[in-house]
């Protein structure tokens, strides 16, 4: 049997330890899309209707609009937001409530969704809200990473969307549309 300083068992004792701890955290965070608790490997789309508000700085307000966006994956854990429609908005709220909306864009479509072990994130999700001259400002322009958490693990049916980035918020609620409200999870 080969005998060890006790310098060198440390360090064989360490080395063991990190390579442990880094294949137990892949392991953790490689959530995949599931169906009835089997991983998808197929293609699939979810349609996800709801509505979101915009606010920038609380004392300026924001908007409420009723949008739709498509969830696209290959299966496993890929995921992107490959459409997103504006359907209507509301009269704007705060400051900004005397102001009309002439427009609403995504920008920089698809955007990616990473899979985490309980919620979604769309990464640098950008949308821009545009007002008619005289309002207080010209646009809502916010990119940010928006959280999405699900009712359910195992069979989503609705997402409630929730990002920050400074002064500026997103939060919003959205139902995955029919036939396909219930039928997808990830883990």
């Amino acid at each position: 049997m080969m005998k060890l300083g006790k310098g060198r068992l440390l360090a064989v004792l360490l080395a063991a330890v990190a390579v442990m701890a880094v294949a137990g955290s892949a392991t953790a965070s490689a959530a995949v899309w599931k169906m009835g608790g089997t991983e998808v490997t197929t293609e699939f789309s979810l349609g996800l209707s709801g509505a979101s508000d915009y606010e920038i700085e609380e004392s300026k307000g924001g908007v409420n609009c009723e949008e739709h966006m498509s969830l696209r994956s290959t299966g496993k854990s890929n995921a992107t937001i490959s459409a997103w429609e504006n359907k209507k908005c509301s009269t704007p709220l705060g400051t900004l409530s005397k102001c009309t909306i002439t427009g609403s864009e995504a920008i920089g479509l698809p955007w990616s969704v990473t899979l985490g072990t309980s919620t979604l994130t769309i990464n640098s999700m950008h949308v821009k809200h545009t007002f008619k001259s005289g309002c207080v400002v010209s646009e809502i322009n916010q990119t940010m990473n928006v959280t999405m958490t699900p009712d359910s693990k195992s069979a989503i049916t609705k997402f409630e969307l929730l990002g920050t980035s400074g002064t500026n918020k997103i939060f919003g609620s959205y139902t995955i549309d029919s036939p396909n409200s219930g039928t997808y999870g990830f883990g």
